[in-house]
């Protein structure tokens, strides 16, 4: 049988842009069943865009403006709640789909029906779509991290088996709809990246993500330290309540997940209870004079424990950095 397909988009001021994605949606090999958009209170022309093509699209748009802000995520989960389709596409308001994206990738979901998510690789590019040859998935491989990272919400394509699971998007500001979705996806064995570019990923001034692979330019090791030295500006108690709050939200969805997935939920929320012990002992560690960080952090790296927290980078980071600031927040 046939797959209906949907494509979930949330909007918040893409006037600039948004006709050009949408018309991409329109020249697919394999058109869309429906375009779900809601948009989260723009104050530019979005409205009377999404009207004009809601006209003479010929595939079904509907189309909602939310009463007030909700933020991105929540405006998604708002999104992703009102498509009906078997497969859902999620589409950012400012990319360019290559023609055979949806048919490509619903023919992987043919091929292998154990998959429930799957998320292509994205050519990124500037404001005006210039070929560049610059892969996010390459990037994120010569940044040193593994592919699990790549985690891109405008690239994912899910079952509805898989979305009903994941909803409603929990009210989280540390945690993306994307992440969440992928997230348990990976958890469950149940995620694919194909590393085929299926989609111009366009970067522009008004971007929200400063990922330091989110660039054309060829990522130095230099700058992938930088990036994660500057992200322990955030409080440490703060980042612990997070991961709390997460484990939480997993264990909240365990009465929605499959028995046959129980056992390797039940697994990946041990293994988030480890890391978020782990992340308890650091900040002990940084809150110690450097011999005492020193020692304590060697430990860890000799036991491996690094690698439940992005290997050698966090050493660094728990040996040099100390700062009253982490003391106590």
């Amino acid at each position: 049988m046939p797959f209906k397909v949907s494509i979930a988009m949330a909007t918040y001021n893409g006037s600039a842009y948004i006709k050009e994605q949408i018309d991409s949606f329109i020249k697919q090999t394999r058109r869309p069943d429906e375009l779900v958009i809601t948009d989260d209170c723009s104050t530019d022309n979005t409205l009377a865009i999404i009207e004009d093509i809601q006209k003479k699209a010929p595939f079904k748009i509907i189309f909602s403006q939310n009463q007030e802000r909700l933020g991105y995520s929540s405006n998604f989960n708002a999104a992703l709640s009102r498509t009906t389709g078997d497969i859902i596409f999620l589409s950012d308001q400012d990319d360019v789909w290559f023609p055979e994206k949806i048919e490509k990738t619903l023919k992987l979901f043919s091929e292998k029906p154990e998959i429930e998510l799957i998320i292509n690789d994205v050519e990124i590019t500037g404001e005006f779509l210039k070929p560049t040859g610059v892969s996010k998935l390459k990037q994120i491989q010569r940044s040193g991290y593994e592919e699990d990272l790549f985690v891109m919400g405008c690239a994912v394509s899910v079952r509805r088996s898989h979305l009903e699971m994941c909803l409603p998007i929990p009210k989280n500001e540390a945690l993306s709809h994307d992440s969440w979705i992928v997230d348990i996806a990976q958890a469950l064995g149940v995620k694919l990246i194909n590393k085929e570019i299926l989609q111009y990923y366009r970067r522009h001034e008004n971007n929200t993500s400063e990922a330091v692979f989110n660039t054309t330019l060829p990522v130095k090791k230099l700058n992938v330290y930088k990036k994660a030295f500057s992200m322990r500006k955030k409080s440490n108690k703060l980042e612990l309540l997070e991961k709390k709050i997460y484990i939480k939200e997993l264990e909240r969805i365990h009465s929605k997940i499959p028995i046959e997935f129980k056992e390797k939920l039940n697994l990946y929320i041990e293994r988030k209870k480890s890391i978020l012990a782990l992340s308890a002992y650091r900040r002990e560690i940084r809150k110690q004079k450097f011999t005492s960080r020193f020692f304590m952090s060697s430990k860890l790296l000799y036991q491996g424990d690094y690698k439940k927290a992005n290997g050698f980078k966090s050493f660094l980071i728990d040996i040099i950095t100390r700062s009253p600031a982490i003391t106590e927040e």
